[in-house]
Formats: structure tokens, sequence, C-alpha cells
């Protein structure tokens, strides 16, 4: 049985979307991974829930001492920093927190990078789930992730012009790959 599904993906590739569909579609929980990462910058550099949770956000800038940085750079730095530490922190919280509930929930993961594929493979019951946008790519180290580890595929083919049909294609690409598997 799949309990946990691990996604990952470069920037804006949609992964807090397919989070979201495979939550609604499958009843996984949706599981913020990370939340203490967000929260910390949100404390360390006076940053808002639009800053650390928005495209826009992590894209517009914040000054530290006398220099300019993405919100983005500034979260991933903090990560690495981090993961420096411990490189499995984020999904050990996540999994610890997650044992609290009853055995049967199953849950998805959104942020799910670097090494942390291989967490996830080693704990067991998880499907990795790579969401793939044409354009997307890293924008630094905290972005990669190994792909020889990744079960499916799944192609965000998003159109802002059309955002309609790009929900019902996904929607629909995430059913002919996950159905299978989880149904």
């Amino acid at each position: 049985m799949i309990r946990f599904i691990a996604l990952c993906g470069y920037p804006k590739s949609g992964k807090s979307e397919v989070q979201r569909i495979i939550s609604q579609i499958y009843g996984f929980r949706a599981f913020d991974d990370s939340e203490s990462l967000r929260e910390a910058a949100k404390i360390l550099y006076g940053l808002t829930d639009w800053h650390v949770s928005t495209q826009e956000g992590k894209s517009s800038l914040v000054k530290i001492g006398d220099s300019r940085y993405s919100v983005r750079k500034v979260m991933g730095d903090l990560g690495c920093y981090l993961e420096d530490i411990d490189e499995f922190h984020f999904p050990r919280r996540a999994l610890k927190i997650c044992a609290e509930y009853p055995p049967e929930s199953r849950f998805v993961f959104a942020s799910v990078r670097r090494n942390q594929l291989s967490f996830f493979k080693d704990h067991g019951q998880t499907l990795i789930v790579e969401v793939i946008r044409n354009g997307c790519r890293p924008l630094g180290h905290f972005d990669e992730y190994s792909r020889d580890l990744v079960d499916i595929s799944i192609e965000n083919r998003w159109n802002h012009g059309d955002t309609v049909c790009s929900l019902e294609h996904l929607r629909n690409h995430i059913a002919e790959k996950l159905d299978p598997l989880l149904l």
C-alpha cells in the first residue's frame, strides 16, 4: 500500500497544484513538509505568508545587509544550511508528525528535493512523483533532486491563458498515471 507520495520538481512546475489534486481525488492529506523553513524565513527576515508561499512572493527581493536577494534564494540557502547539518531534517520531521496520525492515514508532500527522495524510498510505502513543466529549471542547488529515484513523471502543461483546460488536462494526466496504483 502506498502511504506517502513525495512530489519533486523544479520551482514553478506545479507541485503544489498536483498536491492539491491528489489530495482531492485520492484522499491523501496534503502535508507542508517545508512549513518549518517558511516559518523560520518569516521570523529571520520579517517576511509574510505571501513572500514564502507564492511564486510572486518568492521572486520578490529582500534586503539583507547592503544586498538584495530573492526570497527563493534566501529560503534555499537557509534550507541548505539546515540540510548540511542533517540532510534529512525536513522529511524526518514530516514523518515524525505523520506518525501521530492513524496508521491508515496517507500523505502527499510537495517539497521533496535534493537527496530527500532516497530518505522516502528507504522509508518504504512511498511513491516518488516528479512534476515537470516545460521551461522550469533549478534556480540553485537546493532545487536539485535525483531523477533516478523517480517512479512516475507527471507533465504539467499549464497555460495561463486557458486555466480551465490546463487544470482539466492536469487532473486527467494525474488520474491516468495514479489510478492504476491507488485505486
